[in-house]
């Protein structure tokens, strides 16, 4: 599904799709070498605006597009979001917009953007914010900030105050 969803969004394997889950103790079954830091942002931040990067388990086998064997991982502040994910664990997602345009705040956005390319739509209602998630790598021994988001660098700070900012 993830090759069809990425002709959707009209983007290319190089944007690896992120995983959701909806629980922590499921990102031990797809990330591998979590370190305490790690450990630490999640419990702060999940479920809300965190996409962690690590070591994908070997065990993953999806296609989620060029990922060099990590896997991004993120547990959504929704109801209906998590309650689908408990029901069918975890999943490679994307946001519901075209690559490059405004986030869609509602199903009929969704729809407006994507069109024909997408067969059904899970309405949960519009969403309270536009802003990503903050995504942070934990594949070194120091997190390091990938894109800066919903989580502000110095809210992490408080958690990982080590935590290192990338260009």
């Amino acid at each position: 599904a993830v090759p069809d969803l990425l002709v959707a969004k009209g983007r290319g394997r190089g944007m690896p799709v992120p995983v959701l889950v909806g629980s922590p103790s499921t990102l031990a079954g797809i990330a591998t070498g979590l370190s305490s830091a790690a450990d630490d942002l999640v419990q702060a931040f999940w479920p809300g605006g965190l996409t962690i990067v690590a070591h994908q388990q070997a065990s993953l086998t999806w296609d989620l597009g060029e990922t060099g064997g990590t896997v991004a991982v993120r547990m959504p502040l929704h109801p209906v979001a998590i309650e689908v994910l408990r029901l069918t664990g975890p999943m490679g997602v994307s946001s519901a917009n075209r690559s490059g345009q405004p986030p869609a705040r509602t199903a009929a956005d969704a729809r407006e953007q994507l069109a024909g390319s997408v067969s059904g739509y899970l309405e949960g209602g519009p969403t309270l914010d536009d802003q990503p998630s903050t995504i942070v790598e934990v594949t070194t021994s120091t997190p390091r900030v990938l894109r800066v988001g919903a989580v502000p660098i110095e809210v992490l700070r408080e958690v990982v105050p080590d935590i290192e900012v990338v260009d």
